[in-house]
């Protein structure tokens, strides 16, 4: 076979994409064996006293060990990734066979990347894109002082924050990465796993990467001393799989003997057992990877993610999806309604079918309503953010002051908003007639079901009638306060007589 002569494209330079990730994702092998051919004639050529940064250069571009840093560049690369991601086994082989390290990533990248998700961070490493975060010891060092466990149960002062913004019910206030302009920090096998090829995840397997924090069932409760590169994920395989909607990959990692119970630790609060992965993660909910996993001997169904304990029934109910809570509660003894309980927040599944999609379905104009409720029920974990309600004031505005500060509120009802209360609708009922609620129940900021109906931007009165005819709740309706004093009748009352204004001065109470 004739050689591979390398054009000039080909040796081009480019900080986030250089020549050896480039030829590892060719699929004309021969570019990939002539690019590294080259970088071993560029590090002969170097004499004994070549500056050291030279030596850079070329492993920085010709070598199979060429790392690009997400946080600098916004995303995290190697040869071995861009193969993988490239579903070429040949040019894999090639990088193994010439010492590439089969974890794909280096272990001070994956260090970097998780410490946006420790609890107790600087929020500041929540924007950090192009700019390196401080390593995990050091982090984690500062936070000591605190007193906060990683795992340990919510902290007063974790509630108190959640008073002052609106946050997912299931993860903290300012959900790690959302604003973070990389891709996600991946090793090789977790990309693999994401491709679904099993041969080629035994390919990368077989070249020995660590997967020690997967295969082991429990989880250990704590991080190792010893943070490997499975250990420092905050994914896994196994969670990679079933995203991907990979089940062929899932039933193969579970035969090779993965946890169906892996609890990536090292982001605490987005840990999600796989089990819940295929409900919350999925869209829509994944029955084939969830079916996979129940039939597995192994698989903990009762399994609660840490920290906030949210089981796999709230997030089927956070769905809003009935016949999944039905096929959840049937197939599996373990887990009627009635196992859900309460999250660490004192929500039940009603609580939760009652919450608000968004802030943006919530009555801001109320300053009862606004200082009342803090969680909603979304499980989106790319896009939405809560509305910056500073920005609406124009005196605050600025240059760069962006379209949705000027967006007039309510926002318009879409035909997705209206399906979304059915769906609530028929759910709050449900879950009622299941027998398995407590329609006064109340949760950590003392509200009960009817605030959260009655707290919407356009109030389902017809629901919040059936539901106050509900045994014992019209005493609820007229009794039940919340932590501010606050029943349910009265949101409700103060909803009604709010003024629709495009500024509020209450928004930026303290």
């Amino acid at each position: 076979m004739a050689a591979y002569h390398l054009t000039e494209d080909d040796l081009d330079l480019y900080d986030d994409d250089p020549p050896s990730i480039r030829a590892a994702r060719n699929p004309n092998p021969l570019v990939l064996t002539a690019l590294l051919t080259e970088g071993v004639r560029l590090t002969n050529s170097l004499g004994t006293n070549a500056p050291p940064s030279h030596s850079a250069h070329i492993k920085r571009n010709f070598t199979v060990n060429t790392y690009v840093s997400g946080a600098i560049h916004t995303v995290y690369n190697s040869p071995l990734v861009a193969a993988i991601n490239a579903e070429l086994p040949q040019n894999v082989a090639t990088l193994l066979a010439a010492g590439a390290d089969p974890n794909g990533i280096l272990l001070r990248d994956l260090d970097e990347y998780s410490v946006r998700f420790i609890r107790g961070r600087n929020p500041d490493y929540n924007t950090y894109s192009y700019v390196l975060c401080p390593p995990r010891s050091k982090v984690m060092a500062a936070i000591a002082g605190d007193n906060l466990g990683q795992l340990a149960p919510l902290t007063p002062k974790e509630i108190a924050d959640r008073r002052k913004t609106f946050s997912r019910f299931w993860s903290e206030s300012e959900l790690p990465t959302i604003r973070f302009r990389s891709t996600p920090a991946r090793t090789a096998l977790e990309t693999a796993a994401s491709v679904g090829d099993p041969a080629l995840f035994d390919q990368v397997r077989a070249a020995e990467p660590d997967e020690s924090w997967w295969t082991v069932d429990p989880t250990s409760p704590q991080l190792p001393d010893d943070l490997t590169h499975s250990a420092l994920c905050t994914s896994s395989p196994v969670h990679e799989a079933i995203i991907a909607q990979k089940t062929d990959m899932l039933r193969h990692l579970l035969g090779l003997g993965y946890s169906p119970n892996i609890l990536p630790l090292a982001a605490t609060t987005r840990c999600f057992p796989p089990l819940a992965a295929a409900v919350a993660f999925c869209n829509p909910p994944s029955l084939e990877a969830y079916n996979i996993l129940t039939h597995h001997p192994a698989t903990n169904p009762t399994l609660r993610t840490p920290i906030f304990s949210i089981h796999i029934l709230h997030f089927a109910t956070a769905r809003l999806d009935i016949p999944l809570l039905r096929h959840i509660s049937t197939t599996h003894p373990s887990i009627p309604l009635e196992a859900a309980g309460t999250t660490a927040l004192g929500h039940t599944l009603l609580h939760i079918a009652a919450l608000p999609l968004t802030d943006a379905h919530i009555n801001l104009f109320s300053p009862k309503i606004f200082h009342s409720i803090h969680d909603v029920r979304t499980l989106d974990t790319k896009h939405w953010l809560p509305i910056d309600l500073r920005r609406r004031n124009i005196a605050h505005r600025g240059m760069l002051s962006s379209q949705a500060d000027t967006l007039p509120l309510p926002l318009e009802a879409t035909p997705e908003d209206q399906d979304d209360a059915h769906k609530q609708a028929e759910m709050v009922l449900w879950l009622l007639e299941s027998g398995t609620q407590d329609v006064g129940a109340q949760d950590v900021y003392g509200n009960t079901p009817l605030h959260y109906l009655v707290s919407a931007m356009r109030v389902d009165e017809g629901l919040v009638g059936r539901v106050r005819k509900w045994q014992g709740a019209e005493s609820v309706w007229k009794e039940s306060k919340n932590e501010l004093g606050y029943t349910p009748e009265e949101l409700w009352e103060d909803g009604n007589a709010a003024v629709k204004e495009q500024w509020k001065s209450f928004w930026m109470d303290p």
